[in-house]
């Protein structure tokens, strides 16, 4: 049986959503930590046999975060990079998924991981509408003035 190690982990700091990865997508999210990651390993991508990314929240412009990532993370385009969606075990299921991939000589080297942002979650609105959405709560919170007053801002066409 093969022995599996956990080459490096690493993550982006917890923030509130709508602050510091505000205009971030999760692709961009998981692009930047695969980059970081490839930089502190220094493990070549061509060396990468299968990409496996964790996201409950899927953006509809980019339904494949893990193959749009891997390729811009410079992972050459034949190495196979799934989406898994489980809702909070998706990234824990990559890792099984790679680990299993490995025991059965299918890969030797496996990237797992997972991305989720709540800054920009998929309502069925225009982006203005679901920002405003996105910001109510944390305005709420300041009173009954701020909150009139920042109902009084929405405008039909958010819509």
């Amino acid at each position: 049986m093969n022995k599996i190690s956990i080459l490096a982990g690493g993550r982006i700091p917890f923030h509130p959503s709508g602050t510091i990865y505000k205009n971030l997508s999760n692709f961009d999210i998981i692009k930047y930590s695969i980059n970081s990651l490839l930089e502190k390993t220094k493990i070549n991508p061509n060396q990468i046999d299968n990409v496996l990314i964790g996201n409950v929240i899927q953006e509809a412009s980019t339904s494949n975060v893990a193959r749009e990532a891997a390729l811009q993370a410079g992972i050459p385009n034949n190495v196979p990079a799934t989406t898994i969606a489980q809702a909070c075990i998706s990234s824990s299921q990559c890792v099984s998924i790679g680990i299993d991939s490995i025991k059965s000589n299918n890969a030797n080297l496996v990237l797992a991981g997972g991305v989720e942002t709540f800054s920009d979650v998929p309502i069925r609105y225009p982006k203005k509408m679901r920002q405003w959405l996105i910001d109510f709560p944390k305005v709420s919170k300041k009173g009954p003035l701020n909150t009139l007053k920042y109902v009084s801002k929405l405008n039909l066409s958010y819509f």
